[in-house]
């Protein structure tokens, strides 16, 4: 692993077309609104990495409160082999009824191990009529 790097997003929906395997990525966001908080939602997260080389890699996403650092939602890890660090691979991650306690910026992170290596800003913010935060 000589240097790992990943081009991470968010989105509402994530498919595979049929015959020729492109992924189809919909509702791209970067900022989502509540009135109230904490608030639930569901996203994909899509992580497209390279700079890996061998077989035993491994990737995990995770959602994560950027103002203290927090893990608020993890998804499963990605194995995969590579060939060298040209080989592109791509982890695709549902985060289904996550939890955000506050209004805010979020990142979705791609790590390996304890190395972050792409994040993606998400903005939560109060919409009209928002209730205080406790």
């Amino acid at each position: 692993m000589a240097n790992p790097q990943a081009s991470v997003m968010v989105a509402n929906s994530v498919a595979m077309e049929v015959g020729t395997n492109n992924i189809v990525i919909m509702g791209a966001f970067d900022g989502l609104q509540s009135s109230v908080y904490p608030a639930r939602t569901t996203f994909y997260a899509v992580a497209k990495l390279w700079g890996m080389s061998g077989k035993d890699n491994a990737c995990t996403l995770k959602l994560v409160d950027s103002s203290n650092d927090q893990v608020v939602a993890e998804a499963g890890e990605h194995k995969f082999t590579s060939n060298g660090p040209t080989d592109i691979h791509t982890a695709i991650s549902l985060f289904q009824n996550v939890s955000l306690p506050k209004s805010g910026t979020y990142e979705a992170r791609a790590y390996v191990g304890d190395k972050v290596i792409g994040a993606y800003p998400i903005t939560a913010g109060s919409a009209a009529g928002a209730k205080p935060q406790a």
